[in-house]
């Protein structure tokens, strides 16, 4: 789990919703910051880094799915949650379709429920940015082998005896031993 507090954007025209949220988040430690519309928020997400996106759905402007699928666009590291007091089935669709978001949040909500949302919630996060991190270590590992076999052709194939246990022969351990030098 990351160091710093987890930063949360909450979007929404009610100013009473906002610094409901906000209070309430930043009880469980949360960084919060707040838009009272989208354009603002995309103001926010220019200069703040940003875990994850509460949007009410109904704003002056523009929707919060228009807002939800530009972010998903722009920022697709950052999960998105639909707040809304009105859930329609079209809407519901379009907005796990269109905008990929991680969950709805009804109106009015019950705290415990928010708690554990947003504890599952960065639970996915902690787990897509390990996810990542191993894709990156995955590949970086395939170039350094792919490397190495190209500059020592046949050094990453593997002998085994009738047991399956690995043999290494005098030469090949001489040739390791001067590979792992010349890494230092």
């Amino acid at each position: 789990m990351q160091k710093e507090p987890y930063t949360i954007l909450v979007v929404d025209d009610e100013e009473t919703i906002r610094n409901i949220l906000k209070r309430s988040l930043e009880k469980e430690k949360y960084r919060v910051l707040t838009a009272a519309e989208p354009a603002a928020a995309f103001d926010v997400l220019r200069v703040s880094k940003v875990d994850l996106i509460i949007s009410d759905y109904m704003m002056p402007n523009m929707t919060g799915l228009e807002f939800i699928k530009k972010v998903r666009a722009m920022y697709p590291g950052i999960l998105r949650i639909m707040l809304t007091a009105h859930a329609a089935v079209d809407m519901i669709v379009s907005a796990i379709n269109d905008g990929e978001i991680y969950r709805f949040l009804l109106k009015p909500w019950d705290d415990m429920d928010l708690k554990i949302l947003l504890k599952n919630a960065f639970e996915k996060i902690e787990l897509e940015r390990e996810n990542r991190l191993l894709l990156m270590t995955v590949k970086k590992q395939s170039e350094v082998l792919k490397k190495l076999e190209d500059e020592n052709p046949g050094i990453t194939e593997l002998h085994k005896d009738e047991s399956g246990a690995l043999v290494i022969d005098d030469v090949d351990m001489a040739e390791l031993k001067d590979l792992l030098g010349k890494m230092k």
